[in-house]
């Protein structure tokens, strides 16, 4: 690779680099893909035959049914929440159905209804527990053994939105009120965040999410503020940015503190804006307007934008939204790292969700073009940028086997080279075991005879037999006696 160029542009070092010259060998007329670049955000393409594929989500969906709606019998699904092992629906009626995730049909129920819980704004599955939140109070439901508490220090509030759980401790958006905290084990108030905390006049938390130690909350008036959180004995020290100055803010989130999705709705239209922020500046990565957003779920990689019926992906640094996700009508889902889990009014959606990375593929002819010029951006930090230049050619080839059947043959010719020197290594030890055997029977054959004498007798056999030598002596001796 060659470097030639470094500039910047509104914040942002870029970085032209030279690949080296490539070159690939295809079929004629049979499509394949030749190049995946994982660490590309995006691409173009000049040359005929090949076609660039832009990032996408691959989905691997199962649907399980959960209850049966009638008009006898009108529970619905309302609200979902999961963990890294079960699942949590809360259905109309007030109850709770927990679901094991590696065994889908295991399921337990509870009815909460005697508890009269009303209007459940939330729920929030962890680990042994489920959070029940509602607008001025909440309950702590133990599944091991099962139990319900009410959570006797929770404080109501004229506006909830969003409550989640990080390490042991409860933050839940209050509006004007800024975030309450609370202890998660002992159920107990610890303090508030504030608009004196954050150095504001006023404070109004409509959204906020936390990465390590840093605060990110979404005002209503002043949009996106990055608080950094110091704690040292039970106090808190902020150390606050304003990031931009926007109102209309439905919802925030972010899982590497680089790439932080913004939800806003600004009039009549709705619009995802990704900001890419470090250590001493932001910009604006992306602005795009779509339909109504309800939520913001993000991992690693990308955001799901979540809508009444449409939902859609944004990748980090990406330029454009993809629309061909989750094509069904989910009235609640949440996004845990690749696995989002979903509900309609009666059943469960699961989905495995893959990330293609950026690729090209060709299908290409004898009159079509062989030389092929590509350019692709990859950044880790958005704010260095490498734009790559990549020149290819294609060579068509004639051979007997496709790309992947030759894999297929040689993965066949080495698991037969392995069972044929297994055979051999078999053949060699019998081979010496049988000639071990001989030996041993040779050699006991050769001791046997050498304490044998030829008549095949015995000494003391010999020496009863009637023409012996000695026997012999003693018949002479006696017939001399006689005569």
């Amino acid at each position: 690779m060659f470097l030639f160029l470094i500039y910047g542009i509104f914040g942002q070092v870029i970085v032209e680099i030279n690949d080296s010259n490539a070159y690939f060998n295809v079929h004629e007329g049979v499509r394949s893909t030749i190049l995946q670049l994982p660490h590309a955000w995006d691409g173009q393409l000049n040359g005929t035959g090949c076609e660039l594929r832009q990032k996408s989500i691959q989905e691997s969906i199962s649907q399980y049914q959960i209850i049966d709606f009638s008009e006898e019998d009108m529970e619905e699904l309302i609200l979902v929440s999961q963990d890294e092992h079960r699942i949590a629906i809360m259905t109309s009626n007030m109850r709770l159905i927990i679901i094991h995730k590696n065994n889908l049909t295991q399921k337990s129920q509870y009815d909460l209804s005697k508890y009269e819980i009303d209007s459940i704004h939330q729920i929030i599955l962890n680990e042994n527990i489920v959070l029940v939140i509602t607008d001025t109070t909440a309950y702590v439901v133990y599944l091991l053994p099962i139990s319900i508490v009410e959570f006797a220090e929770w404080i109501p509030r004229q506006e909830r939105w969003l409550t989640n759980i990080y390490g042991a401790f409860i933050y839940t958006a209050v509006g004007l009120n800024g975030i309450d905290i609370y202890h998660l084990y002992n159920l107990t108030y610890f303090r508030s965040i504030n608009h004196v905390d954050i150095g504001q006049n006023q404070l109004c938390v409509k959204d906020f999410t936390i990465y390590k130690t840093t605060l990110y909350i979404l005002d209503c008036y002043s949009g996106l503020i990055i608080a950094k959180m110091n704690s040292y004995e039970n106090v808190i020290d902020f150390k606050v940015r304003k990031i931009d100055v926007q109102e209309g803010g439905i919802a925030v989130d972010t899982k590497n503190g680089v790439n932080i999705f913004v939800g806003y709705k600004w009039k009549l239209r709705y619009a995802i804006v990704e900001y890419v922020v470090d250590d001493t500046d932001w910009r604006i990565q992306n602005l795009i307007y779509t339909n109504k957003i309800k939520d913001v779920d993000v991992n690693n990689e990308y955001a799901i934008i979540q809508g009444n019926s449409r939902h859609m992906v944004a990748f980090n640094f990406g330029t454009t939204l993809s629309n061909n996700i989750i094509k069904y009508n989910l009235r609640d889902f949440e996004l845990r790292n690749n696995e989002l889990i979903g509900i309609t009014v009666t059943q469960l959606f699961r989905s495995q969700l893959q990330l293609i990375p950026l690729k090209i593929d060709c299908q290409i002819h004898q009159d079509y073009s062989k030389h092929y010029s590509l350019v692709y951006n990859v950044s880790y930090n958005g704010t260095t940028i490498e734009r790559h230049h990549l020149n290819f050619q294609l060579n068509l080839v004639s051979t007997y086997l496709y790309r992947h059947q030759s894999y297929l043959v040689i993965i066949l010719i080495t698991l037969l080279l392995c069972i044929f020197t297994l055979i051999i290594i078999m053949i060699f030890k019998w081979y010496y075991n049988l000639r071990k055997e001989e030996r041993k029977i040779a050699k006991s054959i050769k001791g046997y005879s050498l304490s044998i004498p030829t008549s095949g007798r015995t000494n003391t056999q010999q020496s009863s037999r009637p023409f012996s030598p000695s026997n012999q002596h003693l018949i002479i001796n006696n017939i001399q006696q006689q005569s």
